[in-house]
């Protein structure tokens, strides 16, 4: 596990290609799909077990979910994990301003920064690695 390891959570349509982008440029990745992880795994990355195993391996958790109650819940348990290593939670999502600031408060009191970053660019952006960052 090296210092800049990765996180990644969802990966459906969009999540998907874009944690395959950051494995395929030879980035520590370590997954979790609530869906199935085994099935959805890029080349080159690791699975969690949970997403607690995730805060313990990675310093910075992308996530790439269907809406902001999803992402709530995420956060609930990378924030309560005991181990955690996880700095840094990087909101790929469209999730509306009220999840953000619920998101921002819950990871402010676990010492984790949160960045809101949704994308633009479709699955096709996400494929080719060439989405937006708003």
């Amino acid at each position: 596990m090296s210092q800049d390891s990765y996180g990644f959570v969802g990966l459906g349509n969009m999540g998907g290609p874009m944690a395959a982008n950051i494995a395929a440029a030879g980035h520590d990745l370590v997954v979790y799909d609530i869906a199935g992880s085994a099935a959805r795994i890029p080349n080159g990355a690791r699975i969690a077990s949970s997403i607690e195993d995730l805060a313990t391996n990675a310093r910075s958790v992308f996530l790439s979910l269907p809406d902001g109650s999803a992402s709530l819940d995420v956060a609930h348990k990378l924030s309560g994990a005991r181990e955690k290593r996880t700095a840094t939670v990087i909101e790929l999502s469209t999730i509306g301003i009220s999840a953000a600031r619920q998101l921002h408060r819950l990871l402010a009191d676990a010492t984790i920064e949160y960045i809101d970053t949704p994308v633009s660019g479709g699955t096709a952006g996400a494929h080719a690695g060439t989405v937006t960052l708003m």
